[in-house]
């Protein structure tokens, strides 16, 4: 899968979820010091500028791959996902 086929996944799963709860609504959360919540549109932006979350070494891009590897390892694709399929 390349970065871009992955930049394709996300921005489809983030814009569908923001959709229904909002681009100001929080998408991501993690207990940690400092900044610790994420919006839907802190998400996409990181997403297509291939960036990592501020105040993280998270790139959901690397997320999206780092999934596709572990379901590679197991003799699977994300591309075999039924929902995957359908996204161009």
């Amino acid at each position: 899968m390349t970065r871009e086929r992955a930049k394709r996944i996300g921005l489809y799963f983030i814009n569908t979820w923001a959709t229904k709860n909002g681009w100001d609504a929080v998408y991501m959360a993690a207990p940690k010091t400092g900044k610790n919540t994420w919006t839907a549109r802190e998400y996409k932006e990181a997403l297509m500028n291939d960036i990592t979350l501020e105040g993280t070494d998270d790139n959901p891009i690397d997320g999206i791959l780092n999934l596709e590897k572990y379901y590679n390892e197991k003799s699977k694709s994300l591309e075999n996902e039924k929902v995957i399929k359908n996204i161009k």
